[in-house]
């Protein structure tokens, strides 16, 4: 129930980045008593709200203007939900953070946010996706919605970095030149209302778990299988795009209102429609995998017939790809189906 030591050390070293940044805003005779070692020093924290897309707008202006101002040097914490903790995200995530200023970054956010939802659609990466789901559920981690929308929502907003992991942002806070940012969500249960029933989860790059219960992980754990207090079977370290996706999952749990899909339709899961999506269906745009199809059409060179005949096989490929993921099953009917899910860790 205590802070982690690395957050305890974090703190520290953020108290003097804070105390000369208090000292910068008020200008020296209105901080002549503060020093380090000072009670008077404060723990300021600045928390985003919820709302997607336009969370995350308003939160990057926010955040330029705490930047510009001087303010953001006194703060030691930075919270958000939802959009706010997509902005959170493509801020730490990124390369050049913090030499460069939220201002250069929502540059590069304004453009990424401008592209087609339909380059987010290509064969190439409808077929990234299916690999990595497939990947994911034979590995014997479940399978919802939210994959999905964390991969459309990495792809939008942080492409270069698919790979990158809430871990990786140690090195952004480890001498304490920026807030720690805390990253947040609710955990529900699938035939509840959370009106009802709803725990918070707190993410950081130090550990992620509740308070509620007491429970916290380092974020490589978080996912794992756990037995008695020790881990009995490790994953790999969720990427950070998946949980951009479970932070903003509440999109994914309305998302049936937005296609008008009834609650009353049964169907598979989507592990079950993910079984019948076999590796065999996963083939190279190519089709190197079949040996009829490694044989050109005889006596066809024609370079316009065969650019066609091409583009066909792609669009119908996408065609049963997407056709199999967006059926209507439970995947759109439930919660279970919509909102992120996690292998429960058994901490006794």
């Amino acid at each position: 129930m205590a802070l982690c030591d690395q957050e305890k050390l974090y703190r520290q070293k953020r108290k003097n980045t804070v105390l000369n940044g208090i000292k910068k805003l008020l200008g020296p005779e209105r901080s002549k008593d503060l020093n380090s070692a000072s009670r008077d020093v404060p723990v300021i924290a600045v928390l985003g709200s919820g709302g997607g897309f336009r969370a995350m707008v308003g939160f990057s202006g926010v955040m330029k203007a705490l930047f510009e101002s001087g303010v953001l040097e006194c703060i030691t914490y930075v919270a958000g939900l939802s959009g706010s903790t997509w902005y959170m995200s493509t801020l730490y995530s990124h390369l050049d953070f913090p030499r460069k200023g939220p201002k250069e970054i929502n540059e590069e956010l304004m453009n990424s946010v401008s592209h087609s939802p339909l380059l987010l659609l290509t064969p190439q990466k409808v077929k990234r996706y299916i690999e990595a789901l497939w990947k994911k559920k034979s590995s014997g981690q479940p399978v919802t919605f939210t994959d999905v929308f964390s991969m459309l929502i990495g792809e939008t907003l942080i492409r270069d970095r698919m790979n990158s992991k809430l871990s990786n942002m140690h090195e952004k806070i480890c001498d304490g030149q920026c807030p720690l940012p805390l990253f947040t969500c609710l955990h529900v249960k699938p035939d509840v209302s959370e009106l009802m029933f709803a725990d918070w989860v707190e993410f950081s790059p130090y550990e992620i778990g509740m308070a509620k219960y007491g429970t916290f992980m380092p974020p490589e754990l978080f996912g794992s299988k756990f037995y008695m207090g020790s881990v009995i079977k490790k994953y790999e370290e969720y990427p950070l795009h998946f949980l951009m996706g479970v932070w903003g999952s509440a999109f994914s749990i309305l998302f049936n209102r937005v296609l008008g899909v009834s609650s009353h339709n049964a169907g598979a899961t989507m592990e079950e429609e993910l079984e019948n999506i076999k590796p065999k269906h996963i083939v190279t745009m190519d089709n190197s995998d079949s040996d009829d199809e490694q044989q050109e059409p005889k006596g066809s060179e024609n370079v316009e017939a065969e650019e066609e005949y091409q583009k066909n096989n792609q669009a119908s490929w996408v065609q049963r790809m997407f056709m199999a993921l967006v059926s209507d099953t439970a995947l759109f009917n439930t919660r279970e189906g919509r909102a992120g899910k996690c292998i429960t860790s058994c901490l006794v």
